[in-house]
């Protein structure tokens, strides 16, 4: 946990920390004690900086088969999708650093759930469909965009502007959406 001054409590046990954006010593610190996560859940300073350093250094931690769970990639404005922190409704640019995440890992998979501003899917060195409960099709699972599409999104990390317009024209395609009752009937099991 990040941005945490060190007398911070809040109840909750936390391992590893920094007062600061830098995110580098308790991870440093995690992989010293041997630590490997089966998963993970990225919410971080929403700069695009911040967020492609924070999926890259949390891949390093995750074997294959494990999870990043990324949140906020699915900006409902123009105004939430700001670069630049603004008080309220806030996701800045997690979606783009995720979407460029994604498509320049070659040995994940994605999707996205419609759910609390967007909850990002990524696995490492698996497919999605591997994880399906017993009756779920691996169908279920949107295609991944086309590889013009990417290209295009990957071509603009400079201009947000850009890069939110071709997000918020393609952004089921571009994230492979599912709502949350597809996602509790692909992957919860039953009862």
């Amino acid at each position: 946990m990040y941005i945490t001054p060190y007398a911070f409590d809040d109840g909750v046990r936390i391992d590893f920390r920094s007062p600061d954006q830098d995110l580098l010593q308790p991870i440093e610190a995690f992989k010293a004690a041997g630590g490997k996560a089966q998963i993970c859940l990225v919410d971080g300073w929403h700069t695009y900086a911040t967020s492609t350093r924070d999926l890259n250094r949390m891949f390093t931690i995750i074997p294959d088969g494990g999870v990043i769970v990324v949140h906020d990639c699915l900006p409902p404005s123009r105004e939430s999708a700001s670069p630049r922190f603004r008080r309220g409704e806030w996701c800045g640019v997690s979606y783009k650093a995720y979407l460029d995440f994604v498509f320049q890992k070659p040995n994940l998979d994605y999707c996205t759930v419609d759910c609390d501003y967007g909850c990002g899917i990524v696995i490492k060195g698996r497919s999605i469909s591997d994880l399906l409960v017993e009756n779920a099709l691996a169908s279920d699972i949107p295609a991944r965009p086309s590889a013009d599409l990417i290209a295009r999104c990957l071509a603009n990390t400079t201009d947000f502007d850009a890069a939110y317009d071709l997000y918020a024209e393609n952004k089921t395609e571009l994230t492979r959406l599912i709502s949350a009752d597809s996602f509790a009937r692909m992957f919860a099991p039953k009862p």
